[in-house]
Formats: structure tokens, C-alpha cells, sequence
């Protein structure tokens, strides 16, 4: 049994947090898309009618999803999220949760959710994904994270390790990995390569890497959206300009030319909905 994730409290509710999400977060999705059209046999120049994107955020995530579907529906929480969001025609922006997807039973052939599955109920998001999507279709659920490395500079990484983490841990969470008795509940099989992965230990998800190119004002503002700094200047107990300023003066080393480029790393989950569900 899955035990339920841990509040994610007001994180990205202020509007702050989210035009710093928008402005800075790096647009890897692109590579994401390339690899679900190659899993799901997509011929080139097709697509699916209908997406979902659960946990859209400020909408990169659902914007890219044009790539694989007609028109896409992004689905978010938090209403500075979408009232950030980027238009685009195609896109509508819906406010819900994973737990209550505001799409008509059996309207959706993919759903997707990107850097956020760590957030949700997943049993009853699987579900929730299970109603909506037609028998057959797929649900897609994808990370990207910093590795904390620089091309060419290992000092860096133990700046992350020794000095970063520990003055902004991260904040409890779920892992990524997804839970393959959840997903059999819900009635998904999980694939990867077009094999089906039952409970022999191999992994379900397919990992990639990409590479970043940040200036320190990019890498600043970069980190300024992560989870680990987003609490402790909402949550009060750190003023984000002081938060700003220390890291400029802690990177400032690491730059010996304009930009340099950082390692970020992801696994993709394929689950599809079996046809009789």
C-alpha cells in the first residue's frame, strides 16, 4: 500500500515563485517529447487528439505536449501557477488536482505528468488518470533534475554535496520511481522498449541525460526555483534577496568564462491502460 505524499504546502502558490518558475526552469521537454512519439510508434507528422497534462505548472510541460497531441489541457493547482501560464493556441488551462481531473471520462489518448508525480495520492491519481484516459491509451510521467555537476569542473559537485545541501535540504517528498502494484491497481502495465516489466527487478523507466548551458545569472535564478529554496523563503524563514545574494557570491568561483554547461538527468515512465479497464 502506498502511503500518501507528504503536503507539498504552499510552495508554488505565490506568484512570485511562479514567474521565477517560468523565467528559469530549463525547456529539456523537447527531448522528452522525441522519446514518447519513438515509444508509442508515432509516425512522423502525427499525432494523438487529445493530451493532459496533470502538475502543468506554468505550462512548459503542456506546451511541449503539442508536440505529440492535438490540443492539450493543462491541469494545475495552484492559480498563480496558471495565471503564468504560457498561451498558446491548442492549450486550455484547467484548475484541479491529480486526485480530480476536470476532463470528461475516457476524452483523454495520453496523459502526462511532468516533475510532479512525487507530489500526488498516486493510487488515486493512477485512478483518476485510469477514468480519464480511453482503454489503450497512455500515461507518461517524467523527471528531470540537476545533477549537481559542471562540465569539466568537479569542485562543483562537492560545492552542491557539502555546502548546498546542507544549508537547503530538500523537503520530504516521494521518490520518482514509480510503485508498480499502484500501477497494476489501476489497471496500467507498465512498458519500456515496448517490453512489459512485472516484478523481476528491472527497472521501469527509461533514463536520458541533458546537458544545460547557464550563465550565473541563469544558474542563480535556476536554483532559485528549486524546492529546496522556494520553502525556506516561503515558509519565512529566509528572505529570497538574501538567498539571492549568497548564491551569487558562492557561484561567482565556478565561472571562469561567460557560461559554463551543467549535467541534468530523468527517467521517463510508459504505463498504458489495458483495454479491457
Amino acid at each position: 500500500m502506498t502511503a500518501p505524499p507528504p503536503s507539498k504546502g504552499d510552495f508554488w502558490t505565490e506568484a512570485s515563485a511562479a514567474r521565477r518558475y517560468r523565467e528559469a526552469r530549463p525547456y529539456f521537454h523537447p527531448v522528452v517529447m522525441q522519446m514518447i512519439r519513438e515509444r508509442i510508434r508515432l509516425e512522423p507528422g502525427a499525432k494523438l487528439t487529445l493530451g493532459v497534462d496533470v502538475g502543468c505548472g506554468t505550462g512548459q510541460s503542456t506546451v511541449a505536449l503539442l508536440d505529440v497531441a492535438e490540443s492539450v489541457v493543462g491541469v494545475d493547482s495552484a492559480e498563480q501557477m496558471l495565471a503564468h501560464a504560457e498561451q498558446r493556441a491548442g492549450v486550455e488551462y484547467r484548475q484541479g488536482s491529480a486526485e480530480s481531473i476536470p476532463v470528461e471520462d475516457g476524452s483523454a489518448d495520453i496523459v502526462t505528468a511532468s516533475l510532479a508525480v512525487h507530489w500526488f495520492d498516486l493510487p488515486k491519481f493512477l485512478a483518476e488518470v485510469a477514468r480519464a484516459l480511453q482503454p489503450g491509451s497512455w500515461m507518461v510521467s517524467y523527471g528531470n533534475g540537476f545533477s549537481g555537476r559542471m562540465i569539466g569542473n568537479a569542485k562543483f559537485l562537492e560545492w552542491i554535496t557539502d555546502v548546498y545541501n546542507v544549508r537547503y535540504p530538500a523537503p520530504p517528498r516521494q521518490g520518482y520511481d514509480p510503485d508498480m502494484d499502484a500501477f497494476e491497481d489501476a489497471g496500467f502495465e507498465l512498458l519500456n522498449d515496448g517490453n512489459s516489466y512485472g516484478k523481476d527487478g528491472s527497472h521501469p523507466s527509461e533514463p536520458y541525460e541533458n546537458e544545460v548551458t547557464f550563465s550565473q545569472d541563469q544558474l542563480v535564478a535556476y536554483l532559485m526555483t528549486q524546492s529546496n529554496i522556494v520553502a525556506k523563503v516561503e515558509q519565512g524563514t529566509e528572505q529570497a534577496d538574501d538567498v539571492k545574494a549568497w548564491l551569487e557570491d558562492q557561484v561567482k568561483p565556478f565561472f571562469s568564462q561567460s557560461e559554463e554547461t551543467f549535467l541534468f538527468r530523468g527517467n521517463v515512465t510508459y504505463a498504458r491502460l489495458n483495454a479491457g479497464c
